[in-house]
């Protein structure tokens, strides 16, 4: 599958510096999802195989010349122009996933919502995403979270986003509010605890006396 942005409100460099964020979080999810694993085996837990969609992707170039213009954002033509393959001269490819038949796809969080599954498959992804805060000590969360689960209960995710300390991860990225957000709704589940993972809420309480009392030292 080829991916550019739309191109109404978006330039060549916002499409190439947005492709260029998707694939370094592709990259990053991936590797979250291997140390998930590995904790999972540690624990003595067995989960289903779970991974990002960035095996063989990447991005590409062509000849700017070659690349459709995309149309005034006031031209009513500018929804055919979408269908065009080639809309700026950078596009990122990564492999096309199977969604019909055996295969699910699953939207499991929102960008600012956090997860909140029932089933076993929802409550390995929530955990996979406490996981990773977790992992980077509550710098850096995997949102909008969704993917295709096939007939053996594996999970490939694609199109992720994220929220981080620093705020860079890409246009999608609202900072540390989002991440506390999230440590205040997450709620832990079987496959938390079975995996040893540290509440979220119990580490803000801890993080927020910790921050009283360095401010009473201060004081005095």
């Amino acid at each position: 599958a080829l991916f550019m942005h739309k191109p109404v409100g978006s330039s060549n460099e916002l499409n190439k510096a947005g492709l260029h964020a998707e694939l370094d979080l592709l990259t990053q999810g991936n590797g979250f999802a291997q140390s998930f694993k590995l904790r999972a085996s540690a624990a003595g837990v067995k989960v289903p195989d779970l991974k990002y969609n960035a095996e063989n992707a990447f991005i590409g170039t062509i000849d700017s010349s070659l690349a459709a213009r995309p149309l005034p954002i006031d031209d009513m033509a500018v929804e055919s122009n979408e269908e065009c393959s080639l809309l700026f001269d950078t596009f990122l490819v990564i492999p096309l996933l199977q969604t019909k038949g055996v295969f699910t796809e699953r939207k499991f969080s929102g960008n600012t919502q956090t997860g909140d599954n029932t089933d076993y498959i929802g409550e390995v992804v929530d955990a996979f995403a406490h996981h990773v805060l977790e992992e980077t000590s509550r710098t850096f969360m995997l949102a909008d979270i969704q993917g295709v689960v096939g007939p053996d209960r594996s999970i490939t995710l694609f199109d992720p986003q994220a929220h981080s300390s620093t705020g860079d991860s890409g246009e999608w990225d609202q900072g540390n509010e989002v991440i506390e957000k999230f440590c205040k709704e997450h709620h832990c589940n079987n496959v938390c605890r079975k995996l040893l993972l540290t509440s979220l809420r119990e580490q803000q309480v801890e993080n927020l006396s910790t921050r009283h009392s360095l401010t009473y030292i201060m004081d005095q």
